[in-house]
C-alpha cells in the first residue's frame, strides 16, 4: 500500500471514521445485514462483540504477502463455544459513510 494512497485515505476521514464505530453501531449493522447467524460450530445464536467504553474490538489482520497491508476487522465470539466471526470494518465504515465510500 503506498503512502499516497494511506494519505488519500486519512484526508477523506476513512481511519476516524472507522475509529469512531460504536458498538451500537455495529450490532445495528450485523442486524440490518443478517451477519450474525446461528454458530456453524454449536448451533448457538447468541454473539459478544468485545468492547471497551461503548467502542467494539477492532483488530488488524496483516497480509503474509504485503506487509504493507492489513485488514481491519470487528469480532464476535460465541457466547457458548467461543468461536469467532470477522466483520470487515471498511464494510461498516461504507454502511454509515455511503457517499465517501462511493469516492473512496
Amino acid at each position: 500500500m503506498s503512502n499516497e494512497y494511506l494519505d488519500s485515505i486519512a484526508k477523506k476521514g476513512l481511519v476516524p471514521q472507522t475509529l469512531a464505530i460504536t458498538k451500537k453501531q455495529l450490532e445495528e449493522y450485523v442486524k440490518t445485514k443478517n451477519c450474525l447467524r446461528a454458530c456453524e460450530a454449536c448451533g448457538t445464536e447468541a454473539w459478544d462483540c468485545p468492547s471497551t467504553d461503548g467502542m467494539p474490538g477492532l483488530f488488524t489482520l496483516g497480509s503474509a504477502r504485503d506487509s504493507n497491508y492489513a485488514s481491519w476487522l470487528f469480532q464476535f465470539n460465541c457466547e457458548n463455544c467461543g468461536n469467532t466471526r470477522f466483520i470487515g470494518a471498511g464494510y461498516v465504515w461504507a454502511f454509515y459513510n455511503p457517499t465517501e465510500a462511493e469516492q473512496a
